[in-house]
């Protein structure tokens, strides 16, 4: 079974491995379908032994099980994320905004794009009040005089 997957391709191997669907020129599983992937999925690769014999191996994503909550809906959201996932809606301000700036092909799930499409006929941005303008004090002057 091993010397068949050295002699095939890279592709072919890809495809053997795991079913793999191709989305935005990049190898993504199918499990990607089931969770917030953010574009990542099973990279490919050698290991190469101190003699240099490659054997086929290949690296999935660090998946974790999370809950978000969802200001806009008002409850928590099930899904399975990979850690990139997490930093990239941590960065985007919560799961609410990440759906809505991310397109559709870089979801890649079903449950989450009718979320999306949710979220966005029921998104109310904040209303920024104007604030009183605060008379600044200048630091050296302030640190002299007391």
């Amino acid at each position: 079974a091993m010397s068949a997957l050295l002699n095939r391709s890279w592709a072919a191997t890809a495809r053997s491995l795991c079913a793999v669907a191709w989305v935005r020129g990049l190898a993504t599983c199918n499990r990607a379908r089931r969770g917030l992937y953010a574009g990542r999925g099973i990279n490919f690769g050698n290991n190469v032994s101190f003699s240099g014999r490659r054997t086929r191996m290949r690296q999935s994503p660090n998946v974790q099980p999370m809950s978000f909550w969802s200001k806009t809906l008002g409850r928590f959201l099930k899904f399975r994320a990979t850690t990139h996932a997490l930093r990239c809606i941590d960065k985007a301000g919560g799961i609410d905004q990440w759906l809505m700036k991310s397109p559709n092909t870089l979801i890649n799930n079903q449950k989450a794009v009718k979320l999306k499409k949710k979220i966005t006929k029921l998104w109310q941005p904040a209303i920024d009040l104007p604030t009183a303008e605060v008379p600044r004090t200048q630091g050296s002057a302030a640190a002299s005089s007391s």
